[in-house]
């Protein structure tokens, strides 16, 4: 007879952080190694093997995001193994059997779980950025992404973010609430603006991820000076009288329909706390 023990793990805030990276890089390198393998097999009918993956892994992904050197590569290669073995098991099955049609429902069904799970987290993103904070106006870059998919450096990272979904979800939430999305355009050059002289910098590549303003000497994190840029570029687009954004410029999170705030917005307007349209008429 047979005996089964269940166990449940309490884990700490430190651990907590651990398995949600874990997770989520596991999650992105299998996405990764899935469309190149699915690119390989449509363009050149080419199989590509589960040791040529690892290396390229090793190579190139860990090099282009660091992010992933902080979980356990243990994992990241169980990714791919389980990858390997579920197209294994499909490509096994003779066409047109039972068994095959229920291997393919098995890998559409997990890529189907993954899409939701990518659908669901920027939702909830988009909602607390419009919805839940007391965000009035965003600023975001129009960004070419049918461009970046053409590259298979990027491919899959702009693919797995899903830019073009985001930016959908974030226009019509914004028209609902009441906040201002501006768009700069995609030629802007945000990354290699000094956020401190103003000075562009047109030596700068792709490849680096930090640079030193050849006029000012200011050190920039290129994510950072580009978030930034992308600020100051939305704001100065803003209609305002006299060429400055004033706190009344923009649609004010109170004056949305009572219905469309949140219960933390309802918690804090019941105990009589201040809202931002008295904050806001007080500075008129």
């Amino acid at each position: 007879m047979l005996r089964a023990y269940k166990y449940r793990i309490y884990p700490t805030d430190e651990q907590k952080v651990l398995f949600a990276k874990t997770f989520g890089c596991c999650r992105f390198v299998y996405n990764w190694a899935l469309n190149l393998k699915i690119t390989a097999y449509k363009e050149r009918k080419e199989m590509l093997g589960n040791v040529y993956l690892t290396n390229l892994m090793k190579s190139e992904l860990k090099v282009e995001h660091e992010w992933l050197s902080e979980v356990n590569s243990q994992s990241l290669q169980r990714s791919l193994d389980r990858l390997k073995l579920l197209q294994k098991r499909l490509s096994r099955k003779q066409k047109g059997s039972a068994n095959r049609n229920k291997a393919r429902i098995r890998v559409a069904r997990l890529q189907e779980h993954i899409a939701n799970s990518r659908k669901d987290s920027l939702h909830k993103i988009t909602h607390a950025l419009t919805h839940d904070s007391q965000v009035r106006t965003i600023c975001m870059e129009d960004l070419n992404v049918k461009g970046m998919q053409r590259n298979h450096h990027l491919a899959q990272a702009v693919g797995d973010a899903s830019f073009g979904m985001f930016l959908t979800l974030l226009e019509y939430k914004c028209s609902w609430y009441g906040v201002n999305l501006i768009k700069i355009d995609r030629f802007a050059p945000s990354s290699k603006t000094c956020g401190k002289c103003g000075h562009v910098y047109k030596g700068l590549n792709l490849s680096e991820r930090s640079w030193t303003c050849p006029e000012c000497g200011t050190h920039h994190d290129r994510d950072f000076n580009v978030a930034c840029n992308i600020k100051e570029f939305g704001l100065k687009a803003l209609p305002t009288e006299r060429g400055k954004v004033k706190p009344v410029d923009c649609p004010l999170v109170d004056d949305r329909p009572r219905v469309l705030k949140s219960n933390g917005r309802k918690k804090q307007e019941k105990r009589g706390g201040i809202g931002i349209s008295e904050a806001a008429k007080s500075l008129v």
